[in-house]
């Protein structure tokens, strides 16, 4: 099931007054197989994929955990591949399981089964057929748990095992389908690794503290992919509210790079101005739906408004705060901000302290008001709210984006 953009409705914020900075974010009207045949027809420091896949070949499609629009996505390639005279049973696509959800896949579907009796091995995790269009594809949701469904590659650095989904390992010829995100960790940018290693990999990365650097991780990621032969990859550059703007094919590094700079002007907000009130969605899919988008979202509301102005985070977040953020929304209330905190929840609690923050959510109102923020339901609100400003900024998936600003400062280079 495709997720609702929860900014569909902030349209009806069309008066003079509500300002939108961002590149023009329309979510329909976009050719998606077209873009991508170019990409795939004109790769960057690489043949044309029409000259380096042939009849026979066996074809393993990865896609990155967090891809926008991704059945889209994959409808267009598969309909490129089949045009080059590819059997649809030679082709298998590999999921992470957090797409799942987008692709209507059961966990009946993709649950990993082990036999019975101790001297049976575990099975790999299923292959079945997933309906396309009018093309049944064989697919594997990953299962970085399951040994069964993992190969071995080789060793990192520090001699750990670097292993890769069995399916992507086995197959004649790998297509990786990702995107630049909003992660500032690059290790986290690639479609292949971690998303597809072992569990224990992927814990590594996500730990923090656990002694190696974002160098070390790029080094593993670029180990896997080289071990792998991963060196063409598509990917979708896409902006806030899920805007696809184009696609770019080619060798991992050219492609990659190329992506990463579209999208940074994509995600890049020009503000010289101080606005009078700021609406700040929380976007595109479920897993943005979290207490840590709605921290980064209102460190950039805060930095385009005045002192004092109001801050609306429209959001579908229905999960409760981890400890962290309640003990950071209590110390608003406090004459100083407690120096326990630690320095993102210390930005947190001052922000909260300079501006009423409201937030519309999936969460009881109760719930919100004991975290000391106020609740918002509708538009209506929105206008009544800011009805004696001025200037008020709207910004989709506000969370991602950068200010241009902050790139100047940073010496970033791909603002043009």
């Amino acid at each position: 099931m495709q997720p609702t953009l929860t900014a569909d409705s902030l349209a009806d914020l069309n008066e003079e007054r509500f300002v939108r900075p961002q590149t023009t974010v329309a979510t329909t009207g976009v050719d998606v197989h077209r873009l991508l045949a170019t990409a795939l027809n004109q790769p960057l420091n690489y043949p044309p994929l029409n000259e380096a896949v042939f009849a026979g070949d066996t074809i393993a499609i990865a896609l990155q955990h967090d891809l926008v629009r991704p059945t889209e996505i994959l409808n267009g390639l598969l309909d490129y591949l089949l045009t080059l005279n590819v059997e649809p049973n030679d082709i298998t696509v590999v999921l992470p399981g957090v797409l799942t959800e987008a692709f209507g896949i059961s966990a009946e579907e993709c649950q990993s089964k082990a036999l019975e009796g101790d001297d049976q091995p575990v099975q790999p995790p299923p292959v079945f057929q997933l309906q396309k269009e009018f093309h049944l594809i064989n697919c594997q949701v990953h299962d970085p748990d399951n040994p069964a469904g993992l190969s071995y590659l080789c060793a990192n650095e520090a001699g750990e095992p670097v292993h890769v989904n069995r399916v992507l390992v086995d197959a004649d010829v790998v297509i990786p389908v990702g995107g630049p995100g909003v992660d500032l960790d690059p290790s986290f940018q690639n479609c292949i690794y971690p998303t597809f290693a072992s569990s224990a990999a992927i814990a590594r990365f996500s730990e923090s503290g656990d002694g190696s650097s974002i160098a070390d991780r790029h080094a593993e990621t670029e180990l896997a992919n080289d071990s792998l032969g991963a060196f063409f990859v598509v990917q979708a550059t896409a902006g806030p509210g899920e805007y696809l703007k184009s696609f770019t094919a080619g060798t991992r590094h050219s492609a990659t790079a190329a992506a990463a700079k579209e999208a940074s002007e994509l995600w890049t907000v020009g503000c010289e101005q101080n606005f009078e009130a700021a609406v700040l969605s929380i976007e595109s899919r479920p897993d943005n739906q979290s207490w840590q988008n709605f921290v980064a979202a209102l460190e950039i509301g805060r930095r385009m408004v005045v002192d004092g102005a109001p801050i609306v985070v429209w959001s579908e977040i229905s999960s409760t705060p981890a400890k962290e953020i309640r003990n950071a929304c209590a110390a608003r209330f406090e004459e100083t901000i407690p120096d326990s905190l630690s320095k993102p929840m210390q930005h947190l609690a001052a922000i909260l302290k300079d501006h009423p923050v409201y937030l519309r959510s999936r969460i009881a109102r109760g719930k919100v008001e004991e975290l000391g923020l106020s609740v918002i339901e509708s538009t209506e609100e929105v206008k009544r709210l800011t009805a004696d400003s001025t200037h008020c900024v709207v910004l989709r998936d506000a969370h991602g984006c950068r200010l241009l600003n902050d790139q100047l400062a940073e010496g970033g280079s791909d603002v043009e």
